[in-house]
């Protein structure tokens, strides 16, 4: 009995031996993310200019180096603005990009790209950092920034601004019973020379021309109705002479890199007004002035030129102005 109770023991102990040895011929178990060879693109040099203009594009240079073992998949670098050459959310991300190809691992690629500061980035110095979009190995070497500092100006210099804008005012409606309906066109030919630098340049009129028409008219109902029509007409140009307190015509720019600009209009007409009801009527005549300062915002931008389209408008002194639209856009130029 003692005997028979031994072998299974002996048997128990063999089999755990057997599996141990066993084991000892598997690999050792890995984590699932270091399992086996992969690509690992490396951004190893990034070059840019010392300087760059807001909304002009410029070239940077970044060699990129696949450091592991399998062939990686085609992918793009993009670039970015940052203040302390690491790349975090409060960078500003350039306009453009370029197109990486696959690699065999161990093997390095310049790549090239013509990207744009975009607009409304404060001018200032930055540097540039250069980040694979996609990599599948570690995420720590995907960017670096390049060793010098990218100085960004805003565009500047003498230019001038042109463009044709067209203001309408039409509405209806019935005040204490009186109707009252009204239709009011504007066009507007801007043509200004821009000199200096930056949101202090100055403006100066140079040939800026306009047409105003317009009619209103109120009436009654009754036995005796009583009417009130007045027609608006005026042309010309824009008194000018540098002193913004007489002067017809001004702007200014609202931005340090000129995505704003303010033009203010004065524009005088003739009046001819026309009242009575069943039993007499009369006319008068005179002088009318609509006062408009039109905010504009950029739309488009080169390297030499920007174009504006208008957001908002007001009246003389802050007032609400009566125009319902102004259509069309404004460009400003570099000489």
């Amino acid at each position: 009995m003692v005997s028979l109770g031994g072998r299974p023991g002996r048997l128990l102990t063999a089999t755990v031996a057997s599996a141990a040895a066993a084991a000892a011929l598997l690999p050792a178990s890995q984590p699932a993310s270091a399992a086996g060879p992969r690509a690992d693109l490396t951004v190893v040099r990034t070059t840019a200019p010392g300087s760059a203009e807001v909304g002009k594009a410029f070239g940077v240079e970044t060699d990129v180096r696949n450091a592991g073992l399998r062939r990686s998949r085609a992918t793009s670098v993009e670039y970015y603005l940052s203040t302390n050459a690491r790349k975090d959310s409060g960078d500003k991300r350039l306009a453009g990009s370029a197109r990486l190809k696959a690699l065999i691992g161990g093997v390095s690629h310049d790549v090239s790209a013509r990207v744009k500061v975009p607009s409304g980035t404060a001018p200032g110095t930055y540097y540039v950092i250069a980040c694979i979009v996609s990599d599948a190995g570690s995420s720590r070497n995907d960017c670096k920034a390049a060793p010098n500092k990218t100085e960004v100006t805003a565009l500047s210099g003498d230019g001038s601004i042109a463009g044709e804008l067209t203001l309408t005012d039409i509405g209806e409606e019935v005040v204490e019973g009186e109707l009252q309906t009204w239709e009011r066109t504007a066009t507007v030919g801007v043509r200004l020379d821009v000199e200096g630098e930056s949101y202090d340049a100055e403006f100066a009129d140079a040939g800026s021309r306009y047409t105003y028409v317009g009619q209103e008219n109120r009436s009654t109902g009754g036995p005796c109705p009583t009417w009130w029509d007045e027609t608006e007409s005026g042309a010309g140009g824009f008194v000018w002479t540098g002193d913004p307190y007489t002067d017809d015509i001004y702007g200014h720019f609202g931005h340090v890199d000129r995505s704003e600009v303010t033009v203010g209009l004065f524009m005088y007409f003739d009046q001819t007004l026309s009242f009575g009801d069943c039993d007499s009527s009369h006319t008068q005549s005179g002088e009318g002035l609509n006062v408009v300062s039109i905010d504009f915002e950029e739309v488009s931008r080169t390297a030499s030129a920007v174009t504006y389209e208008a957001v908002a408008w007001e009246g003389e002194l802050s007032t609400e102005s009566n125009w319902d639209e102004i259509a069309g856009t404004i460009t400003f130029s570099l000489d």
